[in-house]
């Protein structure tokens, strides 16, 4: 833990707002290999079967669980899978950063149309249209698109949950 403490003070810093931004002159690249990535990347402890690229919630029990957007239980996502997993397995997740995956096929948009949502119909998915339409859902922004094959995961702290 105090080396990925080290590595985030090194390479990100938090304005006073609380907006987490790279460090000057530190350059993050999109990653030239097939499912990695070259953001933010601890060790955690899983609660469940994960695969890569599972956006994951912190659970009361400290294990990271596949995020969903229908309620309150599953959210906000903190992190996303980089390597395949079992309960109780200690494996890399992205905090923050890009992450690339061949089989990917995001479409690069304008503005809005680059935006990555939680999912409310999978646990641990990405989708590029917020839930919408039932009450109680929840809307969380975790990422963007940077090209087909990769994203720029930043799950934003503040969810939306849809009314009646």
């Amino acid at each position: 833990m105090a080396m990925s403490w080290w590595i985030f003070k090194r390479l990100l810093k938090v304005d006073d707002f609380g907006n987490v931004m790279p460090v000057a002159g530190h350059v993050m690249n999109t990653p030239a290999t097939n499912q990695t990535s070259t953001g933010l990347i601890m060790q955690r402890t899983l609660g469940e079967t994960v695969v890569f690229g599972n956006v994951l919630y912190l659970k009361s029990d400290g294990r990271l669980w596949k995020a969903n957007a229908t309620d309150g239980t599953k959210c906000p996502a903190v992190a996303m899978a980089l390597e395949a997993g079992n309960a109780a397995d200690v494996k890399k997740v992205c905090m923050w950063g890009p992450v690339r995956n061949d089989s990917w096929t995001w479409v690069v948009g304008s503005g809005e149309a680059n935006l990555l949502f939680l999912s409310a119909a999978a646990d641990g998915a990405i989708v590029t249209a917020a839930p919408s339409g039932t009450p109680g859902f929840r809307v969380q922004i975790v990422a963007r698109v940077i090209d087909s094959t990769s994203l720029f995961f930043f799950p934003t702290p503040v969810m939306v949950q849809l009314a009646s």
